[in-house]
């Protein structure tokens, strides 16, 4: 529990969010949401639906992209439950046609990989062909194209079939049961902001921020797992220094796991307090690890040009607002969490049996590994690994020229000189002084 608690509270997303975003402070709602989805589908406890519908509102009034999260767990916690989904694969029989169109496609890879390199040292140009101009100056539709490429030559190695089955009966209908409660409770505790979401609707004041195909915020970079902690107070500096001089965004992008996760996770391997549930959080773990990547594959600051599911999320209603991708790490940060706990409870000795709500008893501890003093080394690293401090704070004063303006009983709009413009998408241009959003709530008075 301990373990758990320190990897997702203490975790990096939260050291990030700290420093603002406050909203998203309420991740605590999401580990909530799971433990009671987890206590409904496995006995069709109405109290645990209701319990799930509360968690979504509390989201609902609070963050907005948790109640999109939470969606996204319930969805693949139940599938991984139900195991409806199979993904088979085998190699593919010798036929001299596939082998030909291996041929080909590994010299279509290698013009590819020539063209991307006169592109880098050359800077590219633009191509002439029958009048139509065809510009190459970046790299990023040769990368494209030669994934493509690469996933064609594994499709001619290898056979792979997805097969959807449908759960037996009773495990629907918790399934189904657990789901509308939820989206009831859910209502019925939401429903002012339901009904305020349906008068911007239908009065055209719903808007969202407009971006396309290249534009879309990008999400973790492929090198900030492993970049080192952005918050740690002995090498923290150097590793922002590396996020911005690659112009990596610390607080939306960072994504660092740890040594102690990786450890734990490889030690004892196949031991697990219980083997059923760590499969679904392994699931869990792969959804929103790519989900947290982003739109396109980056390395480095490098778009590899690489598409990923979540460049859908735009064509998505509703899931569309809920454009940062990288903030998904808080339920990969739960996920390691988890995984980090069941590892560590097999290593102990303990049996999934003991996950019931009946009396805990200790089982006798079976290996060295799994001595107190080797947990409680785990847990004191870990707290190393994730530590962010010192917190820094904005001290925040009273201007008398606001205390003025909060003495005009009129309903006046207020602007700061000099004034900027945000878009929630990048830096934005001119003044970006947020303290202008703590000033309003001293003066009164629209902004």
């Amino acid at each position: 529990a301990l373990i758990v608690g320190i990897a997702f509270g203490g975790s990096p997303y939260i050291a990030a969010h700290l420093l603002g975003h406050f909203d998203l402070l309420t991740a605590w709602v999401i580990p909530s949401f799971a433990l009671c989805l987890r206590r409904s589908l496995r006995t069709g406890g109405i109290g645990s639906a209701i319990g799930c519908g509360l968690c979504v509102a509390v989201a609902a009034y609070a963050a907005y992209y948790h109640v999109v999260y939470l969606a996204i767990f319930a969805v693949t916690y139940t599938l991984a439950s139900w195991h409806a989904v199979h993904i088979h694969r085998e190699p593919r029989a010798h036929r001299r046609w596939l082998f030909t169109a291996r041929l080909i496609i590994t010299a279509l890879m290698a013009l590819d990989i020539v063209l991307i390199v006169v592109i880098v040292l050359s800077g590219g140009a633009v191509i002439n062909i029958a009048g139509i101009a065809i510009s190459a100056r970046t790299i990023q539709n040769p990368l494209l194209f030669l994934w493509l490429l690469a996933f064609a030559w594994l499709l001619t190695k290898l056979r792979v079939a997805v097969r959807v089955q449908r759960p037996p009966a009773d495990t629907f209908w918790r399934g189904a049961q657990t789901s509308m409660i939820t989206v009831a409770t859910f209502t019925l505790v939401s429903l002012p902001l339901i009904v305020q979401a349906f008068r911007l609707a239908i009065s055209g004041r719903y808007v969202s921020q407009t971006y396309f195909w290249r534009s879309a915020p990008r999400g973790i970079d492929a090198l900030a797992p492993i970049a080192g902690n952005p918050f740690h107070p002995l090498y923290g500096g150097a590793v922002t220094t590396f996020y911005e001089d690659l112009g990596i965004d610390r607080i939306e992008a960072v994504g660092w796991v740890g040594v102690v996760p990786i450890i734990v996770l490889l030690m004892a391997r196949g031991s697990w307090f219980d083997a059923e549930e760590a499969r679904r959080w392994k699931v869990v773990l792969i959804v929103f690890a790519i989900w947290a990547l982003g739109p396109f594959l980056t390395l480095a600051a490098v778009d590899m040009g690489l598409p990923l599911p979540q460049a859908l999320a735009r064509f998505v209603p509703l899931v569309d607002n809920a454009r940062m991708p990288g903030r998904a790490m808080v339920c990969v940060y739960l996920a390691l969490g988890v995984l980090m706990a069941l590892r560590v409870a097999g290593w102990i000795g303990l049996k999934a049996g003991t996950t019931t709500d009946a009396p805990y008893v200790m089982p006798r501890l079976r290996s060295a590994v799994g001595q107190p003093a080797i947990v409680w080394l785990f847990i004191a690293l870990l707290t190393f690994d994730y530590l962010h401090a010192p917190i820094p704070l904005t001290a925040l004063d009273r201007p008398a020229v606001y205390e003025q303006l909060a003495s005009i009983a009129d309903s006046g709009a207020v602007i700061d000189v000099p004034f900027g413009i945000g878009d929630g998408l990048s830096t934005g241009r001119g003044s970006q002084d947020r303290r202008l959003l703590y000033n309003a709530t001293l003066h009164g008075h629209p902004v």
